[in-house]
């Protein structure tokens, strides 16, 4: 079975539209790598909707691409890629509750273990940060990481307690050593 992927132009439109936190956005575009239930009709489908959603949000026309990604969800409601999307499109409208809700059902039905939840986890991690869970987007942060986001690498690595504190007495000392000597 065959997916429809996005061209270059499509992933180059997708960026601009939904990277609004500035993340990497590989990953967040239609036609995940993981392995589809659905027959092919119905993911050409719903590539086609996501398509045509990511056009309503280039327009600015937000409510019109909730629509086509809620129908996106109603065609195919286990395809993580259809939820990490509406999730950009949400936060985007402002519904941060919302988004969260999408960006766990990406981890779920991408079973942690493609790019699609890599942004998931991303997104999940900026949201929680927002949100003053510290620990949860560090959490978030690692598990993107570990499936190969630099962004999020650099922002576990910024929220590890020990990398704070071990930032704290380096600052410390070098602020002890840039002071004029007092005689």
């Amino acid at each position: 079975m065959s997916l429809i992927s996005a061209t270059l132009k499509d992933n180059e439109i997708l960026d601009m539209i939904f990277n609004s936190e500035g993340l990497p956005t590989a990953g967040a575009t239609p036609g995940p790598e993981v392995p589809s239930e659905y027959p092919e009709e119905v993911v050409r489908r719903v590539r086609q909707l996501e398509l045509d959603a990511v056009r309503k949000a280039e327009q600015h026309d937000l409510d019109g691409a909730l629509s086509l990604f809620d129908q996106a969800v109603a065609t195919a409601p286990r395809d993580p890629s259809v939820y990490n999307n509406r999730a950009q499109a949400r936060q985007l409208k402002g519904d941060l509750d919302g988004a969260m809700a999408d960006l766990d059902r990406a981890v779920e039905f991408s079973s942690g273990k493609s790019s699609v939840a890599k942004q998931a986890y991303s997104q999940r991690g900026v949201l929680r940060l927002r949100n003053g869970d510290e620990e949860g987007a560090r959490t978030d942060f690692e598990k993107a990481a570990a499936l190969g986001s630099g962004f999020a690498a650099q922002q576990a690595a910024r929220l590890n307690p020990f990398a704070k504190l071990c930032n704290q007495m380096v600052t410390q000392m070098m602020q002890n050593e840039l002071k004029p000597c007092e005689s």
